[in-house]
């Protein structure tokens, strides 16, 4: 089967740009989660969403160039990049290169992913202390709330 290395870079190249940016709100989230900005973190989480959303292309891409090779996983699956490797030609100086190129992408790649977990693995920890500061405030406001209307039913006014 005759691969399309041009292809397949420029998808690999389009990934890695997907998941920058993708990096890039994760970032921003993090600071506004931080920051405790409630509000815009829920327009950049909109944002995210669209962002991701778009990444169904590419997998979609990567499923038809597996098929054309004869992979019979999806792109999905942890073996794909290895069975996409092992279907192409790798003997002469350029497609020594292609496959260098390729890994190269794929690297980075994986280097982004595992950056933006550990920072959304971090924003969750943020966000559930700030949950949990939250329920407390609500928590304090509504015993006050019943100690002021306990206070204002046994000396006869109501407070509402």
């Amino acid at each position: 089967m005759q691969v399309d290395a041009t292809a397949i870079l420029d998808l690999a190249s389009s990934e890695l740009e997907f998941f920058r940016s993708l990096k890039k709100l994760i970032l921003r989230s993090a600071d506004l989660i931080e920051s405790e900005n409630m509000e815009e973190l829920m327009l950049i989480l909109e944002e995210k969403q669209t962002v991701i959303s778009r990444y169904e292309v590419i997998l979609g891409e990567w499923n038809d160039i597996g098929l054309s090779l004869g992979i019979k996983v999806g792109c999905e699956d942890p073996d794909f990049r290895m069975l996409l490797f092992q279907s192409m030609p790798n003997e002469s100086p350029e497609e020594i290169a292609f496959s260098a190129k390729l890994k190269s992408l794929f690297e980075q790649i994986k280097t982004i992913i595992d950056e933006s977990i550990s920072v959304e693995d971090n924003s969750q920890e943020l966000l559930d202390e700030y949950v949990k500061k939250l329920r407390a405030r609500i928590s304090q406001v509504s015993k006050g709330r019943n100690a002021c209307k306990g206070y204002a039913s046994a000396s006869g006014s109501s407070i509402h």
